[in-house]
């Protein structure tokens, strides 16, 4: 086996192994969130009091561990693929190799892009509510507040309520108006 065959097995089973582990950590949740060296006022996120960002592109940069995990197995199976099966030259196999590891690192950042922005920050936005009917949980007396259940969101939440117009007895359809 000459140096080229095992560089390209090297960076194969290197570069796997730690793609697996790290992409298995992140949908987890563990590890150490460090994905890579650029900061969130870097890529435009938005930054909470502690520090975290919200950006769909901080789990994934190109300059990350991830990244250059995602380069190595691409390039490395590739290379082995061109040399073995397609009888490249070396210098084929090396271009097929470094082109197809380009190509899996934009693939990996678009796929772990499109996954980030899955995420919801949970907040309840209660505009959303307005117009939609819902059902009164508590009796709402008039002039005195009450509670209702609306689905807001995908949800059902039960809101504070008040009526202008007289008392409304548990179970009564009302829709949101304020």
């Amino acid at each position: 086996m000459d140096t080229l065959t095992t560089s390209f097995w090297v960076l194969a089973i290197l570069g796997t192994t730690v793609f697996v582990l790290r992409l298995g950590m992140m949908f987890l949740g563990l590890g150490d969130h460090d994905y890579g060296d650029v900061s969130d006022a870097d890529i435009g996120g938005d930054v909470d009091l502690d520090g975290h960002g919200h950006d769909s592109m901080h789990a994934f940069t190109f300059l990350s561990l991830q990244s250059i995990a995602t380069f190595f197995m691409g390039s490395g199976w590739m290379g082995l693929v061109a040399l073995k099966s397609w009888d490249l030259d070396r210098m084929g196999a090396t271009l097929c190799a470094v082109g197809f590891g380009v190509f899996c690192v934009l693939l990996l950042g678009k796929l772990l892009q499109q996954a980030m922005q899955l995420e919801s920050s949970g907040t309840l936005d209660k505009r959303q509510a307005l117009g939609k009917v819902g059902n009164v949980y508590a009796r709402i007396p008039d002039r005195g507040q009450g509670q209702i259940q609306v689905e807001v969101q995908g949800r059902l939440v039960t809101l504070a309520a008040r009526s202008e117009n007289g008392t409304i007895d548990t179970g009564t359809s009302v829709v949101v108006e304020d």
